[in-house]
């Protein structure tokens, strides 16, 4: 009788086993686009019929899908949900880790990441903090000219604020934004970010640089518009000649990445330049143009690298997978084309170089 009874409790187990293996086997966590034994966690399995009965817990699926790769977009999970002591991480890239949260509805949100890409980038979730990733999803990173502008600022006559400090152009500049959804709150800061590059090009030790410059507004009422009067910048903020402007909540601390943020199109600072730039701004760009082209002289040829121009108006407006538009010189925004004399209209390629960058 002991025999037998010890030989049902070995059945039983080995049962259990087999059991929890067989679950192992059909559940998406850790398995997202893959096809399984007897179900999918791959993206076509919902119009085929056979997803696993977790994939949409661990194959997550977002809203909004896509964002500027500016980062800054707030992004929740449209159906799994999730506990209220859950900490959220969302890993992009493999390497990228932002905290998150979960909401009032059990969802869990991630702010996106800026992100020196365009296209499909994949993210990964943990609900441990960060000690486990079970959980996969895909966010779109939109060049920020191609953004809808009903998520970005506005540089109110953006000529006016690329040319400012040249003769004859002064006075105000304002920027535009949509109150809501954007910023629920009733005070918005305004941040001037610049860009650079490091290094040199085309070497392992050339970096691109995003930093927080300095405010130029905080807890300025929510109303739609920033209207101000530059001063020439100190240095070493002066020495910064490409930037975008920032909006977040008033209740975040200025310059901290990875918040909700509406972001302006990146443009040359001329408004904040030193006041060298403002009592001679051709002198000033004269020696910008000599340094330039001695630097021009060093860089390799990656012309026959490139995706070749479109050969027609219709075509560089229509091929929006392989072109964006040159904020400069766009017949949209009906841009001056000051830096291309004839055109009334100019593109970049979106694809770099594939050696060169």
């Amino acid at each position: 009788m002991q025999t037998i009874r010890l030989f049902a409790l070995l059945l039983i187990r080995v049962a259990l086993f087999s059991s929890l293996e067989a679950d192992a086997q059909n559940s998406c966590e850790n398995n997202c686009g893959q096809r399984l034994t007897t179900c999918s966690c791959h993206v076509t399995c919902e119009p085929l019929g056979n997803c696993c009965q977790d994939y949409r817990d661990y194959c997550l699926q977002i809203s909004p899908q896509s964002g500027t790769l500016m980062g800054g977009t707030d992004f929740f999970t449209v159906n799994a949900t999730f506990k209220p002591t859950d900490k959220i991480v969302c890993r992009f890239k493999s390497e990228i880790d932002i905290e998150g949260y979960v909401d009032g509805e059990r969802k869990a949100h991630c702010i996106s990441p800026l992100l020196f890409e365009n296209g499909r980038v994949p993210f990964e979730l943990s609900t441990d903090g960060g000690q486990t990733f079970s959980r996969r999803g895909t966010w779109v990173s939109v060049q920020h000219n191609k953004y809808s502008y009903d998520f970005k600022s506005i540089l109110l006559n953006a000529t006016k604020w690329q040319y400012y400090g040249t003769p004859n152009v002064t006075g105000n500049l304002t920027l535009l934004w949509k109150k809501s959804p954007l910023f629920p709150g009733l005070a918005v800061n305004v941040e001037l970010w610049g860009y650079r590059e490091t290094g040199e090009p085309y070497t392992d030790n050339w970096r691109a640089e995003w930093k927080f410059l300095y405010t130029l507004g905080k807890g300025v009422p929510n109303t739609g518009y920033f209207t101000f009067v530059p001063k020439p910048a100190e240095k070493p903020y002066s020495d910064w000649e490409i930037g975008a402007l920032r909006l977040t909540n008033s209740n975040e601390s200025v310059g901290i990445q990875n918040v909700r943020s509406v972001w302006s199109s990146s443009h040359a600072l001329a408004w904040h330049l030193e006041e060298t730039f403002r009592r001679d701004s051709a002198a000033w760009a004269y020696s910008k143009c000599l340094a330039w082209h001695e630097t021009e002289q060093t860089l390799p040829n990656f012309l026959s690298e490139i995706a070749d121009c479109p050969c027609t108006l219709a075509q560089a407006r229509a091929d929006t997978g392989r072109f964006h538009t040159d904020y400069g010189c766009d017949i949209e925004q009906g841009s001056l084309c000051t830096y291309h004399p004839g055109a009334v209209h100019c593109v970049r390629a979106i694809q770099a170089s594939p050696r060169y960058g």
